[in-house]
């Protein structure tokens, strides 16, 4: 019975770090086919890019299992593509985010190299401080996007796909958190996920008759122009 419950939370688990990449797509894609990220906040994705790189040390510092390993890389890479799309698709800003984004690019480059030797010295250390970074990355790291939309009382721009795959994605990992025993630091990321997916519903809620109204303004102006 334990054994079976084992495979399954593995399998759960498999399923979460996948969809966990496969949340990031729907707005790459949005901001792929409108040519724009103005409804991105810059914070929120320089901020997720320090998740994903304090995660890679979590990871694998305490030996979690092999879906975290294979799966982790991932993420940071295509954070850095919707780096990319807020810099090519905002091109009147380009000289002050550019500016931005290298240094925090140079930022991490550093702490992850003058992180490794620590790492592989003191793996178990190095980890455990990770992890608790990585609670206080992810706790904080949408708020900037929060905000965002609250200023503008619209959540145009900002995929609703990504939510609400990033809120099944913490579901699921709470549940296979809780049975294959993980770092409770992993606990804690997927309650703050699920806490964070029902303030962006309200707010999409909230927001939706505003960001219509705005659709169609845009609509007429260029019906007219």
């Amino acid at each position: 019975m334990i054994l079976t419950q084992n495979i399954i939370a593995n399998v759960v688990i498999w399923i979460v770090q996948i969809v966990s990449v496969v949340g990031l797509l729907p707005q790459i894609f949005f901001n792929y086919k409108v040519k724009s990220t103005k409804g991105l906040s810059n914070a929120y994705i320089l901020i997720y890019l320090y998740g994903c790189i304090v995660n890679l040390f979590y990871v694998f510092c305490l030996n979690l299992p092999l879906a975290y390993k294979v799966i982790a890389p991932l993420p940071p890479l295509l954070v850095l593509v919707l780096a990319f799309q807020c810099v090519f698709y905002n091109k009147r800003k380009v000289k002050s985010r550019s500016i931005k984004l290298y240094c925090v690019n140079f930022f991490i480059i550093f702490l992850l190299f003058s992180s490794i030797s620590l790492a592989v010295d003191f793996p178990y250390k190095i980890g455990h401080l990770a992890g608790w970074a990585s609670v206080a990355i992810w706790t904080i790291y949408q708020l900037p996007q929060v905000f965002k939309i609250h200023s503008k009382k619209s959540a145009k721009g900002f995929s609703f796909a990504l939510v609400s795959i990033t809120g099944f994605q913490n579901l699921l990992e709470l549940m296979a958190a809780l049975a294959l025993g993980v770092p409770l630091q992993t606990v804690f990321i997927a309650l703050r996920g699920i806490v964070l997916f029902a303030i962006f519903c309200f707010q999409f809620w909230i927001y939706r008759k505003k960001s219509n109204q705005v659709l169609v303004y845009e609509k007429n102006s260029k019906l007219i122009a």
